[in-house]
């Protein structure tokens, strides 16, 4: 997909266009007040309206020595070759790198980076001529092998010069397990414009949630179309959407502080009048249990392959009863060698337990490790019967495989109960024979305890008694 290109203007003037959403101003004067805005432009030069100005003052500079006279320079003159003082310095993170470089006059530049030497992931061109250069890419993937190639443009003539090319990467995320997705997302159409709702995952890593567009197929990852929202919210309205293509598809990204991201919560919206389009009228919750659709089976990939991990506890689809936690997150595995080298993406479905006309879709991504394809759902908080559904698409989007399973959603599971194994009565059995006579001797010793208790009792009453005289007088 072809996304519009911003354009940062300072004071009116353009300064740079690149294929982020951030950019850092540099080299700019000291107490003083500039002003920012931004306009989109596409391929065929159709500009957006601007965006709104933002003014910004620069810091004082500190109170510095008087400088020391220095020797005059004869300097450079701006005829001549273009060149590199010094190596082009990379400082790379989990999902950005920052560029640094000095060339023998001002200048200006091109950097243009990807995962090939196509350079597809983007580019930066400045406006300004300066000799020090430094720059930031962000975005990036974690731990993943970076080509660039960097241009300088000659003030003399404009004729550009390839100063460098090179490889770098970035770093591995801290932590190897893949983030929740959201869940319950939702997309409406209403006219031009879509809006999205879902819920936030509750886990206590720090995270944004990452929206990416593109009208050719769901994003394969957070930079494949247009971002239209980052941010910690619960929703955001995607303004003119559908006003270009009648359709598109949408892709959540939860990303956390360590460079880890989730595979994606995935939605496909239509316009009004075209296909099957999603209404701002919710539908009466349905109670009957659909029936999946039947399996488009692989010769490659097995039902007991697909796995389901929760906790402590693994299933699989060849199980017969699945019995979930409705309050805990799950994730779902396949491995890699039981899928087909030649394959577009793998979806899987969640029906809502509490009403069958709802159904959340995501994407499974390779991990880490790259050992399966997983994904982890966050739970829906909801007990019942549900259904999950696996498809496997090639690169025509065609389905090649399918795979549905019935679960059943329950308020906890207990933790396990400790079993005695028979080989553990066996090891005891040597004391039966023993017990009668046991039983027997611990009543006689009680016996005889009460029965010397209730005698100590009335020797102790006889003592405390008067004694009794032996006379009487019978005249009274």
């Amino acid at each position: 997909m072809v996304s519009p290109l911003p354009t940062i203007y300072r004071d009116g003037s353009p300064i740079a266009t690149t294929t982020l959403t951030s950019f850092s101003d540099t080299g700019l004067v000291a107490s003083t007040t500039y002003t920012y805005f931004v306009q989109a432009f596409d391929w065929l030069f159709a500009f957006s309206s601007s965006s709104n100005s933002l003014a910004t003052t620069t810091l004082a500079p500190p109170v510095a020595p008087p400088p020391t006279p220095a020797a005059t320079s004869s300097g450079t003159t701006a005829s001549g070759r273009l060149s590199l003082r010094g190596p082009v310095l990379i400082t790379p993170d989990v999902t950005s790198v920052i560029v640094t470089w000095t060339t023998n006059r001002p200048s200006r530049f091109v950097l243009r980076w990807g995962k090939t030497s196509s350079y597809e992931s983007g580019f930066i061109a400045t406006e300004r001529y300066r000799e020090v250069h430094n720059t930031e890419l962000t975005d990036l993937i974690p731990g993943t092998v970076y080509q660039y190639e960097l241009v300088g443009i000659n003030p003399a003539n404009d004729i550009e010069q390839v100063l460098g090319r090179g490889t770098f990467t970035t770093k591995s995320p801290v932590s190897q397990a893949m983030p929740q997705n959201v869940s319950r997302l939702t997309a409406v159409a209403i006219g031009h414009d879509v809006r999205l709702r879902w819920d936030n995952p509750l886990q206590t890593t720090p995270h944004q949630v990452r929206i990416v567009r593109n009208h050719l197929g769901f994003p394969a990852d957070p930079h494949d179309g247009m971002v239209v929202y980052q941010g910690d919210g619960e929703s955001v309205l995607d303004q003119n959407a559908l006003a270009a293509y009648g359709f598109q598809f949408y892709t959540v990204y939860v990303l956390d502080v360590d460079g880890g991201v989730s595979s994606g919560a995935v939605v496909r919206v239509v316009r009004a009048g075209e296909g099957v389009g999603v209404t701002e009228v919710a539908p009466i919750p349905e109670t009957t249990v659909p029936v999946l659709p039947p399996d488009v089976v692989l010769t490659t990939l097995k039902r007991s392959s697909i796995q389901i991990l929760q906790g402590e506890y693994m299933n699989t689809f060849a199980d017969p009863l699945i019995e979930l936690s409705a309050v805990a997150p799950f994730s779902l595995l396949i491995p890699v060698e039981a899928l087909p080298r030649h394959l577009k993406s793998i979806i899987v479905s969640l029906l809502d337990p509490t009403d069958y006309t709802k159904s959340y879709t995501f994407l499974l991504r390779l991990n880490a490790a790259g050992t399966a394809y997983e994904t982890t759902l966050a739970p829906l908080a909801a007990e019942g019967i549900s259904q999950l559904l696996i498809e496997v698409y090639d690169y025509e989007t065609r389905v090649v495989g399918r795979y549905g399973k019935q679960v059943i959603f329950i308020g906890d599971r207990e933790a396990p109960q400790e079993v005695v194994f028979p080989d553990a009565l066996l090891r005891t059995m040597w004391l039966f024979p023993f017990l009668p006579g046991a039983v027997s001797l611990l009543w006689f010793l009680f016996l005889l305890f009460m029965w010397r208790r209730l005698r100590r009792k009335r020797e102790d009453n006889s003592r405390a008694l008067p004694a009794k005289s032996r006379y009487t007088d019978d005249s009274r």
